[in-house]
């Protein structure tokens, strides 16, 4: 539903995206994070930085310790997302500023795992 509402109809109505937030969050509960990064990606091409919805991909980063396990491709399209939805929203800036902080641990501990396409990301 939320593919089809970004990508083929390209509803932007802040009203419907609010009010989708309670459905999706339930969701998210139960969501892997690759299913979450990719609500959240759908999120961020129509510029919808609902909080609730990030931030509970946010917790599910953290519990799973996505930044100090998962692979450099997957971080950098994580951050990628967190570093637009920092800039679109002021309260997705902490958080998204967080996410960073703890990547600069993985990459002091973990450069070697990195490759340029990934910083380039």
């Amino acid at each position: 539903l939320l593919q089809v509402l970004v990508d083929d109809a390209r509803v932007t109505y802040s009203e419907l995206w609010d009010g989708l937030t309670d459905p999706v969050t339930r969701v998210l509960d139960s969501a892997s994070l690759e299913d979450a990064t990719d609500i959240i990606e759908l999120y961020s091409r129509i510029n919808a930085w609902d909080a609730e919805v990030f931030r509970a991909t946010l917790k599910k980063a953290r519990d799973s310790m996505a930044v100090h396990t998962d692979p450099p491709d997957k971080i950098a399209r994580l951050l990628d997302i967190y570093s637009r939805a920092g800039v679109g929203s002021l309260a997705l800036s902490g958080p998204s500023a967080q996410l960073f902080n703890e990547l600069e641990d993985r990459l002091v501990e973990d450069a070697s795992d990195f490759e340029a396409k990934h910083c380039i990301s």
